[in-house]
């Protein structure tokens, strides 16, 4: 069983996401003017409902050697009965409901500023899919050593 604080950003990520240089409009020797830092959470979320899940493909495969070339030739179709088909909700790094609307405030309050506030939310707040293909066609030639 995983436990919930196993999977994490590596030290390396979360320094180029929390450094100045991160989504900084002017960058003065090293430092950040203009913007506002945003923390990002360092512990990664499975998404529910993916993991420990059956999954299966069934499937069929030609494979013959070209006569003249002498390269093996593989013609395959598989099909997948018990595929990931799934909405899961985004998250934002910040919070957009609640007291202060934080990522709101990262907009202006003009009426750009709000037609920008809503294409990010519409873009990075959108549901995510996670689908796999149902059925998979393909044909490969390779060399044999």
């Amino acid at each position: 069983m995983r436990k919930p604080n196993q999977l994490r950003q590596s030290i390396a990520g979360q320094s180029v996401i929390s450094g100045a240089s991160y989504g900084c409009p002017t960058l003065v020797n090293g430092s950040c003017f203009g913007g506002q830092s945003v923390a990002f959470p360092d512990r990664l979320h499975v998404v529910p409902g993916t993991n420990f899940v059956p999954r299966m493909s069934n499937g069929a495969e030609l494979q013959v050697i070209l006569p003249i070339v002498n390269a093996p030739f593989r013609l395959y179709y598989a099909y997948n009965p018990l595929r990931l088909y799934k909405q899961i909700p985004q998250d934002l790094a910040v919070p957009n409901s609640g007291a202060g609307n934080k990522f709101q405030s990262f907009f202006p309050t003009s009426d750009a500023g709000l037609f920008t506030y809503q294409q990010a939310v519409q873009y990075y707040g959108a549901n995510y899919l996670l689908r796999e293909p149902r059925k998979t066609f393909r044909l490969t030639v390779s060399t044999t050593f």
